[in-house]
C-alpha cells in the first residue's frame, strides 16, 4: 500500500517500509531545525507486525514547544503544514502529497510531560508482546469499517485500548 489518506478517511494496509522510509528522511531533515531535540518514528506504522494506515507518524520531543509555532516557515519550507494543537502540549503538522493526501503527521511534544515517552512506550511494547498486537489490529479493522470516512471516530474507538496500554508504563 502507498501513503496517502485523504482527510478524514480510513483505510489500513501494509506500509511499513515506506512509512520508516519517510520517517528516516523527515527525521534527518528536522533535525538541523531543532538541534537537541529527540524524535522517534511512532504509531502503527513503526509496529511491524499490524496493518497501518498509511500515514508516518513522527513524534519530536522539545524542550520548549513553543519553537514548533516559531519555526513555522522553516517546517513549512520542508513541506510540513500546521494542522493544529488539539491535544494538549502537542502541535500537529501534516505533510501531503501531489493529491492532498496526508503522508506523515509530526506531532510536536513538550519535554517533561510525558506524551513523547508514551508514544515510544506503546511502540515499544505492542512490538514486543504480539497478542496485544494482534488485538489492537482487530480493533483497528473493526473501526476501520465502522467508520471509513470518519477518523475522529475511528481514533476516539481506539482511546481506551491505548489508554490501557500507556497504563502499564511506569512513571
Amino acid at each position: 500500500m502507498e501513503l496517502g489518506l485523504a482527510k478524514g478517511k480510513v483505510a489500513l494496509g501494509e506500509c511499513h517500509l515506506q512509512a520508516k522510509e519517510l520517517a528516516n528522511k523527515v527525521i534527518e531533515r528536522l533535525k538541523p531545525v531543532f538541534p537537541g531535540a529527540e524524535f522517534a518514528h511512532v504509531g502503527s506504522t513503526a509496529i511491524q507486525s499490524i496493518k497501518a494506515k498509511p500515514i508516518a507518524d513522527i513524534a519530536v520531543c522539545l524542550t520548549d514547544i513553543s519553537q514548533a509555532k516559531a519555526k513555522r516557515d522553516e517546517l513549512e519550507l520542508l513541506g510540513l503544514i500546521l494542522r493544529g494543537e488539539d491535544v494538549p502540549n502537542q502541535i500537529l503538522y501534516a505533510m501531503e502529497n501531489e493529491k492532498g493526501e496526508s503522508i506523515a503527521f509530526v506531532h510536536f511534544c513538550q519535554k517533561g510531560d510525558g506524551r513523547f515517552e508514551d508514544y515510544l512506550f506503546f511502540r515499544d511494547f505492542l512490538s514486543s508482546h504480539l497478542e496485544k498486537a494482534k488485538e489492537y489490529e482487530e480493533l483497528k479493522e473493526s473501526l476501520a469499517k465502522r467508520f471509513p470516512n470518519e477518523r475522529k471516530n475511528y481514533t476516539a474507538g481506539k482511546s481506551e485500548f491505548v489508554d490501557s496500554i500507556l497504563s502499564l508504563r511506569v512513571r
